[in-house]
């Protein structure tokens, strides 16, 4: 967790300048996309922007990647992302509705919780503390895929 604590300030501000990148240069979403974030929880439908990658954008930082690799955040294969109102997702990704239904989640979550950065110390510290695949905000938004939304499983960290 100290790990953490120390590279929390780059990471938040990585991600609140990568949010901007999407939101100015990302698409509103279309009748169908907007069903979809309606169906995971999104309350401002209207300030989501979606583009499409690639590949996901990493930072350049190396102790950022570091620390997001020991703490097994999936870097290379990833095939979206959500920062705030920013969603990015790759190119040709297979099973996009579900992908998006799962990005989406994550926006109902930053949007529960206080905007981006109160809602990344939150996530990052749950992954530190129980690991990516068991983070319950991943398996919040892993239910969401299949339009499952239990937020009462949702796990705070002290």
């Amino acid at each position: 967790m100290q790990a953490l604590e120390k590279v929390l300030p780059v990471i938040l501000a990585w991600s609140a300048n990568r949010e901007q990148e999407i939101l100015e240069s990302g698409e509103p979403l279309t009748p169908a996309q907007q069903q979809l974030a309606a169906e995971s929880g999104v309350l401002n439908i209207e300030r989501v922007r979606l583009l499409i990658v690639d590949r996901v954008s990493l930072p350049q930082d190396p102790e950022l990647l570091q620390m997001a690799r020991s703490v097994g955040l999936p870097l290379n294969n990833t095939a979206g992302r959500a920062l705030g109102y920013g969603v990015e997702i790759v190119a040709g990704s297979c099973h996009e509705d579900r992908l998006l239904r799962h990005e989406f989640r994550h926006v109902h979550q930053f949007e529960a919780n206080g905007g981006l950065a109160v809602f990344l110390k939150i996530y990052l510290r749950s992954i530190v503390e129980y690991g990516y695949a068991d983070c319950s905000w991943e398996q919040d938004a892993r239910r969401a895929e299949y339009g499952v939304n239990n937020e009462h499983h949702l796990r705070p960290v002290k």
